[in-house]
This record gives structure tokens, sequence and C-alpha cells, in this order.
């Protein structure tokens, strides 16, 4: 709850002004289960961070400065019970807003950023959004049953998304998934995302698009479909996919590049995988038909070059 341990202050990565929000009985709990798993022969690795990073002392002057212990607020007087226990899980235990939210100074976690959206940091992913107006695409069962599978007709998880429904939400009863969808479908949305990682200077030009058009048929058609809205469950859609609307188009450039497979789930126990065009596509090619599939399905003016893909690759954000 409080971020300190034995042997002194941690570092924020581990969610403790989340576990903040999680009442006695589930800590309790999780203290309980950690008991039954088996030790680990597996040494960690040394601290590889940068001076003064380094120096977990240095944690206590972070902390005076960007950490102050948030008491969860009242629920609004028309709060259902589903609404309150999905906050408790989004902002508890399931610590939502480490991904979902836009850093502030030195990785801090700014209330005004809360879901807003953002690029994970050292990930190299970007989490989108998550309020009532982002999630619209979605009926109340389709986000359930994309938490707990990892697939819905909206498009399928992939990268870290993909490992915590594996990992995590998966096993979330039918209850608690509908709690998480209703308190999510129910937030406001926010008005200031954040920026984009490569803004697009100029909208591409005619025979740039052509290219991404001729490579799309070449290359994306068979699976994805003509009209860009996918085949059934196999194959999900590219129109309105939150890694095609994003205001960073770093999702969609590391799908293409490396490929990615949604989770194997109860749901989806034979999930189909989407291919890497690394070797395949040029650097030019991806950013072709990245701007095409943008342009033509999300309506944004998407100007990524050559030159974007390249430092795209492999790319890990600080």
């Amino acid at each position: 709850r409080n971020g300190v341990s034995r042997n002194g202050v941690l570092y924020p990565v581990f969610p403790y002004a989340h576990f903040a929000q999680v009442d006695d009985a589930d800590l309790d709990a999780l203290y309980a289960y950690l008991k039954t798993v088996p030790a680990s022969k597996q040494v960690p690795p040394p601290n590889r961070l940068d001076f003064p990073a380094s120096w977990r002392p240095a944690l206590i002057g972070w902390r005076m400065l960007y950490y102050h212990a948030v008491e969860t607020s009242p629920e609004p007087p028309s709060s259902s019970a589903p609404f309150v226990r999905g906050r408790y899980l989004v902002d508890g235990l399931g610590h939502c807003a480490m991904c979902h939210s836009a850093r502030g100074a030195r990785g801090s976690l700014p209330a005004q950023g809360y879901l807003a959206g953002g690029r994970i940091p050292g990930v190299g992913w970007y989490a989108p959004p998550l309020d009532s107006h982002q999630l619209q695409r979605y009926s109340t069962d389709q986000l359930v049953a994309y938490l707990r599978t990892g697939t819905s007709p909206q498009g399928s998880a992939y990268g870290p998304m993909a490992e915590v429904v594996y990992n995590s939400l998966s096993a979330l009863s039918a209850e608690d998934a509908t709690a998480i969808a209703t308190y999510l479908k129910s937030a406001l949305p926010h008005a200031s995302p954040t920026p984009p990682l490569f803004p697009p200077e100029q909208a591409p030009q005619l025979g740039v698009a052509s290219i991404g058009a001729d490579v799309y048929k070449r290359a994306c058609a068979d699976c994805h479909g003509d009209n860009g809205r996918g085949k059934d469950a196999a194959y999900p859609p590219l129109r309105d996919a939150a890694s095609i609307t994003a205001p960073d188009p770093i999702n969609a450039v590391r799908i293409v590049l490396y490929g990615g497979m949604a989770p194997t789930t109860a749901g989806n126990p034979r999930p189909y995988s989407m291919p890497p065009f690394v070797q395949q596509l040029s650097d030019a090619e991806i950013a072709a038909v990245i701007n095409y599939v943008r342009h033509e399905w999300a309506g944004l003016p998407s100007g990524l070059t050559a030159a974007d893909i390249e430092r795209m690759h492999g790319i890990v954000l600080d």
C-alpha cells in the first residue's frame, strides 16, 4: 500500500499507488496465495538504471515531488453496484492506469491524465484511452467478452494487452468482467489525449496513397477484406480498430513489422496469428500501407515516412 519494504522504498513500477485502494480482505487473500507459490531459483538481474535513478534513496525525493497517496473519492449517489465494483477493480487490483494513463514529469501519474491513454514507458506500445467515448464501439457484452477472451468483433488484443488477458483477465468471473465494463463505459471522455509519437506533418500525396492501396490489396486484403471489415472471428477488422484510429501509429507499425497473436483463452482456444512483414515489405511500403489504412478507414491525415518506420524498428520508449 505504501511502497515501502524492509529494504527501503520501492520503485513506482510496483503499483503501490493502486494497491493503496485495495481492501484488507483482498490483500490478506493475495498474501495467503503468494505463500503457496514455490520459491524460485531465478536470480534477479542487476540494477541497470542510470544515476541518480539507480540510487534507491533518490526515490524519497521523487515521492516528495510526484507521489501523494490518493484516497478513493466518494461514489456518486446514483452509482450502481456493478459501477462501484468495477471502479474498485480498475483502480485497485487491476491497476489499469499504469498503462492507460498519460504520464507526467519523471514518469509520474498526474490525476488529469487518468485513463487518458499514453505510451507505455520502456515497452514501445501505445495504450489507448479508456472512457465512454473510446469504448462506445463496444456493447457491454462485447467488452466483457474482450476482457475474458482477448477478441471481439471490433478486434483482438495484441502485445502487452494480450499478456494481460492471458495471465489475468481471462480468469475474471462474468460478474467482475461486467462490473469493469460498466465502469469503463461510464467514465467521462478525456479532453486532452496524448499527442502522437510521430505527428503527421502532411497528408500522403496521391502517388504514395496509390502505393499504399496496392500494398494493401497485395498483402492484406485476403485476410482483412477489401473493405477492411475482416472476416468472421478469424481476421479482425481494420476499419475503426483501436490500433488504426489511435493518435499514435506505433501499435499498427509494430504489428505490421513483427506480427502478433491474440491470447489463447477458453473463449478463443485457437487464435489466428498476424504474420510479420518486416522481411517482405520495405520501410517505404510499410509506411505507405499504414498511411493508406489510417486515411481510408480512420479519416486520419497520416504522413509516415520510410525514415519513421526505420526509427520504429525494435523501438523501446523511455
